[in-house]
């Protein structure tokens, strides 16, 4: 099955660029509010990239270590593949997609170094060379400045932001329904009626942060439910971490968990079609990975 994946997300990575020149992709879907879609008919793909291909990578590392600890053709296309896929990311306008996949991407570098027996000063020269070259181009893209400059906004101005007004909507539901949140699909009336009210400025479908998303739908019990979720899934990760032949392919899967799970996020609807089901297949992906990694002969730096 994971054969399948590379050349899904090898279209999606062209039809994506391909949108970014022409205005239109290649299945003639226009760009959406000043976002590209792919073939997608939302502003989302970016999320495609960074949830699935994070997982995915996690597995095929996995399965490369328990069939010997050698990288398979299965990875090893999955490793080439990486680097043009998630270059197109900042190209979809995604500032909080951007922002988590780099820095995913960033800490899975870092760890995959340090876990060298020796350090390749060629590969981190062009590993910087190329890093230095792709921040040349993007700094030149109108398109990726102004995304970069409203994200710069929101962060600095985040109460008058409209996800800060939604964040202010989510504090009120939790002050007012605590015990129980108020439910699946409740909440664009609720944060509606607060607007009508005065209380907000700007409401939405849904909170655009799984944390809140949960205190919305289950008040405090729904909150420590998620994050005992969480914990559960990103602690045999950190473990695996322990292992020299276990940390790279930990690192994919912590990086997968990272773009999902991270507290201070805005992000799709964690319980709604596509997106919803984009996040908990990563989950069960990233943590099949775990599993067959945990399964392993113990593997410490310590004997190393």
């Amino acid at each position: 099955m994971l054969w399948l994946l590379p050349p899904v997300f090898a279209v999606l990575m062209l039809d994506t660029a391909f949108q970014y020149v022409s205005g239109v992709s290649i299945g003639g879907t226009e760009i959406q509010t000043g976002r590209l879609t792919s073939i997608l008919n939302r502003p989302n793909v970016s999320w495609f990239f960074g949830k699935g291909y994070f997982a995915a990578l996690c597995l095929a590392f996995a399965l490369s270590v328990r069939q010997g600890g050698g990288m398979t053709r299965q990875a090893a296309v999955f490793l080439v593949l990486a680097l043009p896929v998630f270059a197109v990311v900042p190209l979809t306008g995604d500032r909080s997609g951007t922002v988590l996949i780099a820095s995913a991407a960033f800490a899975v570098c870092a760890i995959a170094m340090a876990s060298a027996r020796r350090t390749h000063w060629g590969l981190i020269a062009i590993v910087l060379a190329g890093l230095g070259g792709y921040l040349a181009f993007m700094s030149q893209q109108p398109f990726v400045q102004l995304r970069a400059e409203q994200f710069i906004f929101q962060v600095t101005h985040f109460n008058q932001s409209p996800y800060g007004q939604i964040t202010q909507a989510v504090m009120i539901v939790f002050e007012q329904h605590w015990p129980t949140g108020i439910g699946f699909k409740v909440f664009e009336d609720f944060c509606a009626q607060l607007k009508e009210a005065g209380e907000v400025r700007f409401c939405s479908s849904h909170a655009h942060n799984p944390y809140l998303q949960w205190i919305v739908v289950g008040g405090l019990p729904g909150l420590l439910f998620w994050c005992g979720l969480v914990l559960a899934l990103v602690i045999p990760g950190l473990k695996l971490l322990k292992g020299r032949k276990t940390r790279l392919a930990a690192a994919f899967g912590l990086a997968s968990l990272h773009i999902s799970v991270f507290p201070l996020q805005v992000s799709q609807d964690i319980f709604s079609n596509w997106p919803g089901l984009l996040a908990w297949t990563s989950f069960g992906v990233t943590y099949a990975g775990f599993r067959l990694l945990a399964a392993l002969p113990g593997d410490d730096d310590s004997a190393t």
